[in-house]
């Protein structure tokens, strides 16, 4: 007994899980080795006075994606309660996705891509497409937090992959199981020789 938990000590949480009851995992190069029931919750109805955001991906090579997330400022505790993915959206099916998703009255945060002119005809920049739906856009595109130095944080993977792995660990990142596809992907987010495969 006293071997076999000197060696479940070496392995990650979801590694534990592989070995013990064959729970599928990626080993080593796994981004976020923690066990889904760590980090997901049941639904329920969010209060009104959490803060919530929008955040979107557009899918040119890959499927468009959107992430709502609700912030309780009082115990500091961030909900991912609602996503979206398709490949193949049109922008409109995308922007109407986001509107239902209460992206009218919600902040909607863009990537840099949305800054750039739509190719397919209209000349115009994709942000300006999407404001054409009503949505509450941030005029900016994303960026992480300022360093310490107070420059822009820039849209490193890195940073935002140890920050949402840091607040799961301490039980500050929570996931509605309705997410299903988000547990999906944190199952196979992976790296390979270090680098973190899209």
């Amino acid at each position: 007994e006293d071997v076999k938990n000197q060696l479940m000590a070496a392995y990650t949480p979801a590694e534990r899980a592989m070995r013990v009851s064959g729970i599928p995992s990626l080993g080593s190069g796994v981004v976020f080795p923690i066990l889904e029931e760590r980090i997901t919750v049941e639904p329920f109805r969010l209060p009104e006075h959490w803060h919530k955001i929008i955040g979107i991906d557009l899918g040119f090579d890959h499927p468009n994606a959107i992430a709502c997330i609700a912030w309780d400022n009082e115990t500091d505790t961030y909900y991912l309660y609602d996503e979206y993915s398709q490949k193949g959206d049109r922008l409109n099916d995308h922007a109407m996705a986001i509107r239902s998703r209460g992206g009218d009255r919600t902040p909607v945060v863009v990537p840099h891509d949305a800054f750039k002119h739509d190719s397919v005809s209209s000349g115009k920049k994709i942000i300006d497409l999407l404001g054409e739906y009503g949505l509450n856009l941030v005029r900016e595109p994303f960026s992480n937090p300022p360093g310490p130095d107070g420059k822009n944080g820039g849209n490193s993977v890195e940073f935002g992959v140890n920050w949402m792995m840091k607040r799961m660990e301490e039980g500050k990142f929570k996931v509605f199981t309705t997410c299903t596809k988000f547990l999906q992907e944190l199952k196979i987010y992976h790296r390979k020789d270090g680098k973190i495969i899209d």
